[in-house]
């Protein structure tokens, strides 16, 4: 299915969020936040059958705890209201649901306040672990499918990581697969995901922020020679084009700008 379609979508379910939900959704979670993140695990998740996709039939909405008691309180029946905006959903993708939709709403104390992540599977799927950001199976693809050349990571200029999986996690937490040991970076800060032939990275509810090119973000496609800040750390996103010696001349020089503009103390 095109990125254009989902992007369609994305807009039709914030639309119907906010028409049955205005009043939960103000001042805590914004309903752009959770239309982007179920199109994307419908999205995800789609089954061929023949020349038709099949959308999966069980959400798990994930949010801080929170969040979660305010929204049973003001709309208890928050589930059901959620499941036939997923079947909405499905009709104008075109794609057949088998049994009526589930919701299952979770809580994570781990989560921040307006975080929210959403799985998807199929009926017949076992279950995943609820807590889970995205399930690295998810994506099956991989970039060399997309036609990407060796895109990689370099980190503060001098360390070089390949992007070989659909999905990379950055943060604190030591089962990121990028480890940043600060205390300006979240356990679960960002995440790298493949999404039509383009790695889009994703801000995961993180205290500081994520930041591509000095631009604070929810979501950003990212192109060669973009760089990522989260906390401290520069992160410049390359691919095979011949220019990777130059983002690491650029980012060493943003690093020497940022310790002489240092006063006397700082950094310590």
């Amino acid at each position: 299915m095109s990125s254009a379609r989902f992007s369609r979508l994305e807009n039709l379910i914030e639309h119907l969020l906010e028409e049955r939900l205005t009043r939960i959704f103000e001042g805590r979670l914004q309903p752009s936040d959770l239309a982007s993140r179920l199109t994307r695990a419908m999205q995800d998740n789609l089954r061929a059958d023949g020349n038709n996709a099949v959308a999966p039939t069980n959400y798990a909405i994930i949010l801080n705890t929170e969040d979660h008691e305010a929204l049973l309180r003001i709309q208890p029946d928050l589930a059901e209201v959620l499941a036939t905006v997923i079947t909405r959903l499905a009709a104008q993708a075109k794609c057949r649901l088998p049994t009526p939709p589930i919701i299952h709403l979770r809580t994570d104390d781990a989560f921040m306040l307006r975080q929210v992540n959403v799985l998807a599977w199929h009926e017949q799927s076992t279950e995943r672990h609820a807590t889970a950001i995205f399930a690295p199976t998810d994506a099956p693809s991989t970039p060399e499918e997309h036609g990407l050349r060796n895109p990689q990571l370099i980190i503060q200029g001098t360390q070089f990581v390949p992007l070989t999986r659909p999905i990379v996690t950055i943060g604190r937490r030591r089962d990121n697969h990028i480890v940043i040991d600060a205390p300006t970076v979240s356990r679960a800060h960002a995440q790298l995901r493949l999404r039509f032939g383009k790695y889009v990275i994703y801000d995961l509810g993180s205290t500081a922020g994520t930041f591509v090119n000095e631009k604070r973000i929810s979501e950003a496609v990212l192109n060669p020679g973009d760089v990522i800040s989260i906390g401290n750390t520069l992160i410049v996103y390359v691919e095979d084009d011949g220019t990777t010696s130059r983002h690491v001349t650029e980012i060493n020089e943003m690093r020497m700008d940022d310790t002489q503009s240092m006063s006397p103390g700082e950094g310590e």
